[in-house]
């Protein structure tokens, strides 16, 4: 069996005699004393380093054996990498805010669009490599993060209107308008992305557990799906509801959909190359 599909060791607790051991599937972290570990299912799953640590603690010199486990249990590499993914994350969202104020209008389709929508999908992408990676406690905090970050800078900007201006700026007025508008989609944005990005982290998580870990681009597809939908639903019936009538806001959410899905198909292959850079390089130490 391949070493690592659903538990990976993270470290020991000296004092109480106990490995800390993260289900993969959801991040979760879980203490056994070692002989019970040693006896369980458990340990078929680890890989050669980490049963050797385990029986090291067992039949070594007791809790003076000391591991790599001790110190650390993940390398900088790979906490590195989740920054990036954070920042990422942050960058899209907030730039998708910011841009919902421009709309774009594709003659060729006779379609009204923001540039956020060639940009935020890319989102979800990078939530699932999280969950594929860190699981799903430390994406949900990335998904937190991302919302505080962008709260924050609406915070500032909001702020930065009531500073004094010089009367003659001809930039006054169109800042002022620009922000006013940034904020007023805040509310819909941030209860679309909370409620699309946890909706695929969980389902995605489900899947995987599921699946036993296989059939990546299922798991990419499925849960970009459930994300797209919801989040299109969402974010357009607070931010156009009383502006637009229900079939035009239907046949913005039908758009957005479908170039979501487009973006989930793509997204399938850089996912499979992800996955391998991550596990060629990241996991070394």
């Amino acid at each position: 069996m391949e070493a690592n599909i659903k538990y990976k060791l993270i470290g020991f607790d000296i004092l109480n005699g106990k490995a800390n051991v993260m289900v993969l599937n959801t991040g979760r972290v879980m203490s056994m004393p070692y002989e019970r570990l040693l006896s369980s299912e458990v340990i078929d799953d680890f890989n050669a380093r980490e049963v050797s640590a385990v029986c090291r603690k067992i039949y070594g010199s007791g809790e003076s054996v000391k591991t790599e486990y001790e110190f650390k249990d993940r390398n900088e590499k790979q906490w590195l990498t989740y920054v990036a993914f954070c920042l990422v994350i942050s960058v899209c969202y907030i730039f998708s805010n910011i841009a919902a104020v421009k709309p774009v209008h594709i003659q060729y389709f006779d379609l009204i669009i923001t540039p956020g929508t060639f940009v935020y999908p890319f989102t979800f992408l990078v939530v699932d490599l999280l969950n594929e990676f860190y699981g799903f406690r430390l994406a949900r905090k990335a998904i937190y993060m991302c919302v505080v970050a962008n709260a924050a800078i609406l915070g500032l900007l909001y702020v930065s209107l009531k500073l004094p201006v010089i009367p003659e700026w001809i930039f006054n007025g169109p800042y002022n308008s620009l922000i006013n508008q940034i904020q007023s989609t805040f509310l819909a944005s941030t209860i679309a992305f909370l409620t699309s990005e946890l909706a695929n982290s969980y389902v995605l998580c489900k899947i995987k557990e599921l699946t036993n870990s296989r059939y990546l681009y299922i798991r990419i597809l499925s849960s970009i799906f459930v994300a797209s939908v919801i989040d299109s639903i969402v974010f357009c019936f607070i931010a156009f509801s009383g502006l637009m009538t229900n079939e035009q806001i239907i046949g913005i959410i039908a758009v957005q959909v479908i170039i979501k899905l487009l973006y989930a198909i793509v997204n399938v292959f850089p996912a499979y190359g992800a996955r391998y850079l991550f596990n060629k390089y990241l996991t070394q130490e």
